[in-house]
């Protein structure tokens, strides 16, 4: 029988980890493997790329995306060695010409793409385009990630991958004659540049930021949904915090037995309603993490929970980010929201705004994230 002391440790162990999830984090069990085989995957993927195709084709003809075609489509992309997934909606009818949103998901135990579901269903505008990072999107065909075999500056090397996407797509986005360096210096250049407006959700905010300041003529617009508060954006985490940390979640006897227990379909339904939702989960929340955790997924939240994405601190970035940026909060997020108003006060063009729910908005509440989105967009 377990002593009363290991039972507190492991209480305050997974509330510990449930308030990190909670920033942008889902789970979900992984006693079997994601799939048979990471090779039979990758062939999923590619025949469900050749359906997408004929599927597109098929619905060219007419005005707008087929009813009939089941939407978003799975694709594929390849960036330092690296084989990734997105997911794609297409353009609704009278905004192919308009720029495409690039959504970032969260990293959390079972979480991918698959996060923007809803809210892709929902959505009738401008093309989307959401990212599977790396390490994650596993179910979609994606590689995992060792770290004991290459390793990964985080967030800079999700960020990177995120620009790769976005020129992969450029082919079918719009893209506008920007100028560059040679043009404002009297030169001529006939460089196309696609520009995009970027979504992020939870604590991947980082990624956002830095994909808006890395790319301030690609970067149209940033949106964040329930980011970390000010402070978490701009202190940072110190090196030993973030080596504690990690040592734990890499530990094979601590940090296993922590995601063995996170990772059951009970504790994914208690901290979801504890720490995500306004509201009870709904089955199909609980039945998508379930099908994306495994072992094989676990090293982007190990990274992600030890600190390593706000390591540093951001303030430079957002203070200097010229893009029009909007904050969607969740009103009952009551214990953040007060220390979100920094944002406004110190970003040049930043406005915040509140909706129903909690912290993972563009699932709780779709339908008001896309109309606050296409608002923004005008």
């Amino acid at each position: 029988m377990m002593k009363p002391q290991s039972l507190s440790v492991l209480v305050s162990l997974l509330v510990f980890l449930g308030e990190l999830f909670g920033f942008s984090a889902g789970f979900a069990p992984s006693s079997r493997k994601c799939n048979d085989d990471i090779a039979s995957r990758r062939v999923l993927l590619r025949s469900y790329e050749r359906f997408s195709f004929l599927a597109m084709e098929a619905s060219s003809a007419i005005p707008g995306p087929d009813p009939d075609v089941s939407f978003p489509l799975l694709k594929s992309y390849t960036f330092d060695g690296w084989n990734l997934a997105y997911q794609y909606k297409p353009a609704a009818e009278g905004f192919e010409n308009a720029n495409p949103l690039l959504l970032v998901h969260p990293v959390g135990i079972g979480l991918s793409s698959w996060f923007w579901n809803k809210f892709m269903e929902t959505w009738e505008g401008p093309m989307l385009v959401a990212i599977d990072l790396i390490g994650c999107g596993i179910q979609h065909g994606a590689d995992p990630w060792d770290p004991d075999e290459r390793g990964l500056s985080v967030p800079l090397g999700w960020v990177k991958a995120a620009e790769a996407l976005m020129q992969e797509v450029m082919v079918e986005a719009p893209i506008k004659q920007l100028p560059n360096l040679l043009s404002l210096l009297g030169g001529s250049s006939n460089r196309k540049i696609p520009q995009y407006s970027v979504v992020v959700q939870g604590g991947l905010a980082p990624v956002g930021v830095l994909l808006a300041s890395r790319n301030p003529m690609q970067v149209e617009k940033l949106v964040m949904t329930s980011p970390p508060t000010w402070q978490q954006m701009t202190n940072g985490v110190s090196e030993t915090e973030l080596a504690k940390n990690y040592e734990f979640f890499r530990s094979p006897i601590r940090g296993r037995l922590a995601f063995s227990l996170l990772e059951s379909r009970w504790a994914v339904q208690f901290f979801s309603n504890l720490f995500l939702f306004a509201e009870p989960c709904d089955k199909t929340w609980l039945d998508e993490v379930e099908k994306e955790a495994c072992k094989e997924a676990r090293p982007p939240v190990q990274v992600f929970n030890s600190g390593f994405c706000l390591a540093r601190s951001f303030e430079e970035e957002l203070a200097s980010l010229s893009q029009p940026t909007l904050i969607l909060q969740g009103s009952e997020d009551t214990a953040r929201i007060p220390n979100r108003a920094e944002y406004a006060n110190t970003m040049q063009q930043c406005s915040l705004q509140e909706i129903r729910g909690k912290n993972v908005l563009p699932w709780e509440s779709s339908t008001d994230v896309v109309r606050a989105i296409q608002n923004f967009l005008l």
